[in-house]
């Protein structure tokens, strides 16, 4: 029994020598913040309302699928409940900006009295500009990318192409998110064995140029079908993907296919 109880206590001492030495790692390059999303729920970290100089300012005026964009944050700075804020003036709102949240642009805050008027701007379509991007590069806006204004289009078909990427992405951070994500894969696609395979990207942008929805989803077109891009497997050279529901698949192939681009020419 002594046996058996020293060993399990050098094998606790040496389990916790390694988290401290990994905590220390991430600090030491700049991986911080990855210690918080482990640890604590990202939404206890952003408060819904902040007091300022008796004024209250409050968050969730633009959708969740929206990441503060291009801001111009002046130099002052207030220090609120151990968190930094700066003022920013967005689409004319008198607004906070702290770097908290899930996002890596940070979260925005409204002044309370502007609120109402702030949230029916950014939750108008007519408000924004809607692109598709076209390129053989994953990476969004290399000097091979071919951008498109997108005249026309449908907010609840973009709606509906952003939520088949919701909750299903290879995100390293959310087990969960990986796991219902491979339950709705596709059969794999031999990237090899394509002979035309071009990454498109379809995002929305506030006409401030205050807003833009997330970049970093990747569809395709193969054979008549949409997928979603999931991950690349380089060893086996495998694309993990998710089929697009035939509907909302149809109306973007035709939009993409109407488009007057050089990777689409035949």
């Amino acid at each position: 029994m002594k046996k058996i109880r020293k060993t399990k206590g050098g094998m606790l001492r040496r389990t916790g020598l390694f988290m401290l030495a990994f905590v220390l790692l991430l600090q030491l390059t700049g991986c911080g913040s990855i210690i918080h999303r482990l640890s604590f729920p990202r939404s206890a970290l952003v408060p819904e309302t902040v007091e300022l100089k008796g004024e209250t300012y409050r968050t969730a005026f633009y959708s969740e699928d929206l990441w503060p964009h291009n801001l111009d944050c002046s130099d002052e700075r207030y220090d609120i409940n151990g968190i930094s804020f700066h003022r920013v003036t967005v689409g004319g709102f008198d607004c906070l900006h702290a770097n908290i949240g899930e996002k890596s642009e940070g979260v925005l805050y409204c002044l309370d009295s502007q609120w109402d008027q702030a949230r029916e701007h950014y939750t108008n379509p007519e408000n924004f500009d809607y692109y598709c991007e076209i390129s053989p590069d994953r990476i969004t806006e290399t000097e091979r990318a071919d951008i498109h204004k997108i005249d026309g289009m449908d907010p609840e078909m973009f709606q509906a192409l952003l939520n088949r990427a919701k909750g299903v992405r290879n995100d390293p951070f959310d087990g969960m998110e990986r796991i219902l994500g491979e339950k709705l894969e596709a059969d794999p696609i031999y990237k090899p064995g394509l002979t035309e395979f071009y990454y498109l990207t379809f995002y929305l942008e506030s006409d401030d140029g205050a807003f833009v929805t997330f970049k970093g989803d990747k569809f395709f077109i193969i054979d008549g079908k949409m997928y979603f891009f999931r991950y690349y497997d380089g060893k086996e050279e495998m694309l993990h993907v998710i089929e697009v529901q035939e509907e909302t698949a149809k109306y973007f192939i035709d939009l993409v296919y109407s488009l007057d681009s050089p990777y689409l020419q035949s």
